[in-house]
């Protein structure tokens, strides 16, 4: 059962006995925006080598963007949000999503294969990306 506030109470109380006792508007007031949220919010994941993730994209990253660094699929678990960007450190995934043309509805399973060490000695996150499916918009077209 979700908290309201007094002046909440009172206000629905208002809204609802306007009109006629036949003709009272049924109004729910539902959740504030907080609430509402919490229920459809993403866990933070940082995968860890080796691990496997799945789901439907949610929503993309958008590099720059403040607080737009999160991938968020949609798993059988619940809403996981990814760092998705190389100013997250994951240089490869924020590339792989880009080269596979990766939108929002697609299917996809993410792989954290491992650390790797380029040339030039700095150390990076090998990530595996494939789409297992498209969503309508692409197939339609």
């Amino acid at each position: 059962m979700l908290k309201t506030s007094a002046a909440t109470r009172a206000a629905y109380a208002r809204l609802t006995s306007i009109g006629t006792p036949g003709d009272q508007l049924a109004l729910d007031p539902g959740p504030c925006a907080r609430h509402r949220n919490r229920e459809r919010r993403a866990t933070r994941h940082e995968l860890v080598e080796g691990e496997v993730v799945a789901g439907r994209i949610a929503k993309l990253p958008k590099s720059g963007a403040p607080f737009g660094s999160w991938i968020v699929l949609e798993s059988e678990g619940g809403p996981l949000a990814l760092p998705a960007t190389a100013d997250r450190g994951w240089t490869l995934l924020e590339r792989a999503l880009r080269d596979q043309a990766v939108e929002l509805g697609d299917r996809v399973r993410i792989v954290f294969v491992g650390w790797r060490e380029s040339r030039e000695g700095r150390r990076y996150r090998l990530v595996q990306i494939d789409v297992l499916e498209r969503s309508r918009s692409e197939v339609a077209a």
